[in-house]
């Protein structure tokens, strides 16, 4: 039967919409109700907590042509809320941890807590690190045997001690009862002197077949004759010491040849690349400030229609053949080792032993920090990497990260890393991995280029 026309019609949207908007406000009223019946009579309610505000970044096209990446308001945004963690989704097991155990563990006083070890005062390793890949070295640093150093770092008596000159942090040149001469770096309060990180920078070298880390050991060793030799130097306030009057620290093999920072002249990058960098790309190789400073003005530049500054023109020729795949290999292990400090003024971390000698990784103590999970300099500095060493990859994609810890557990300072940084580590591996994957679907076999 027909309706009446003198029936009212309800549209059916605006029927849907009215029960909706009643649901709502009934749901409303009934989670208001207990809240009320507390806090109504009140006065002066407590304002809503709200969560800190995180730094804001700029999500923008890079006009530069390299992949965009967040870009900090402000060029001098602290470290600590760059750097990552890791990326990408996890296609293999990761590295077991507690339940309870979150992936990022808090900063105390600029350093995250580094374990104490359950082992009396000693050194480390007790073994010389197992390669853990086809095609690593079997041997130690630049591919010279090591076991013999080692034991002497490990097992000499300190006799002298000097101050070292320059730098942030505070560190020593020491000679030992046995002769060797070794470089300590304490355990202090200071984001680029983790102790830890050295030696947990050491082991992956190893594992990885790179053999660019000097050789090193941990060490506990009193503190008082430091001090001394430390005079009055203000960095000695900085120092962790333990009950005992020791300090936890990594004592690095002195390098008696030169050091020279690698010759890395404008352009340079294309030499890690598989195709050329665009002429106004900006490049992530240098100190942070100056890098998002840069990819500002770029963007400022594309925004106003303004054409960028141009800044490859050229690719120049290596000083050294091996320079190239020395660089590449570079890039993916600090990505790996989060260190976030190794380019900055002159390359005064990008040194090679000697003039025109082997590239080297010295100065690890910035690596392994944690933080935020976001995108930072890191990301921009892999992302570009296109060249790779295959035997490299093959490394990495052999390298197992729990047996890596185990070898540091066993460290008579270990375990040196976390679980948390061990499963960070694990994922920066797949990172990687993916990484390398994307630019052979690209580029093809061009990517292994060594």
């Amino acid at each position: 039967m027909a309706a009446s026309t003198t029936e009212p019609q309800t549209h059916p949207r605006r029927g849907s919409l009215a029960r909706l908007r009643a649901a709502a406000a009934l749901t409303l009223a009934l989670l208001l109700a207990p809240a009320c019946s507390q806090s109504c009579n009140d006065p002066s309610p407590p304002a809503a907590s709200r969560a800190p505000a995180s730094p804001r970044l700029e999500h923008a096209e890079d006009p530069s042509g390299l992949p965009a990446s967040p870009i900090p308001q402000s060029a001098t945004m602290p470290r600590s809320a760059i750097r990552r963690l890791g990326a990408g989704p996890a296609s293999e097991p990761l590295v077991a941890i507690q339940p309870s155990e979150r992936i990022m563990t808090p900063r105390v006083a600029g350093i995250p807590a580094a374990p104490e070890p359950s082992t009396p005062a000693g050194a480390a390793p007790a073994s010389e690190p197992t390669a853990g890949a086809p095609g690593a070295a079997a041997t130690g640093f630049l591919e010279q045997p090591e076991t013999e150093l080692l034991e002497r770092l490990r097992s000499g008596h300190v006799e002298s001690i000097k101050k070292g000159t320059g730098g942030r942090t505070l560190a020593f040149k020491v000679t030992l009862s046995n002769g060797t001469v070794g470089y300590f770096k304490p355990e202090q309060r200071v984001s680029s002197a983790h102790w830890y990180a050295e030696v947990a920078a050491y082991y992956l070298d190893r594992a990885l077949g790179f053999g660019r880390v000097p050789t090193l050991v941990s060490r506990r060793l009193p503190w008082s004759p430091f001090a001394s030799a430390a005079a009055e130097d203000p960095r000695s306030a900085e120092i962790i010491l333990g009950q005992d009057g020791t300090v936890r620290g990594a004592l690095i093999a002195w390098l008696p040849d030169p050091l020279v920072p690698a010759a890395t002249p404008p352009g340079w990058e294309n030499w890690v690349r598989s195709a050329p960098f665009p002429p106004a790309a900006v490049t992530p190789y240098q100190r942070a400030a100056r890098y998002f400073a840069a990819r500002n003005e770029q963007l400022r530049r594309s925004k106003h229609g303004e054409p960028g500054v141009m800044r490859y023109r050229v690719a120049p020729e290596p000083s050294d053949a091996s320079l190239p795949a020395a660089l590449s290999d570079m890039i993916v292990f600090d990505f790996l080792t989060l260190n976030y400090d190794r380019f900055g003024g002159d390359n005064v971390n990008v040194l090679t032993l000697g003039e025109r000698g082997p590239l080297i990784w010295l100065d690890n103590g910035d690596a392994f920090s944690v933080g935020p999970p976001r995108r930072s300099l890191l990301d921009a500095r892999l992302e570009p990497l296109s060249r790779f060493r295959t035997r490299t990859v093959q490394a990495l994609r052999a390298l197992d990260v729990n047996a890596l810890g185990e070898r540091m557990r066993a460290d008579p300072l270990g375990p040196i890393l976390t679980p948390s940084m061990l499963r960070g580590l694990e994922l920066r591996r797949q990172a990687v991995l993916q990484h390398v994957a994307a630019q052979e679907r690209r580029y093809g076999e061009a990517v292994y280029a060594w």
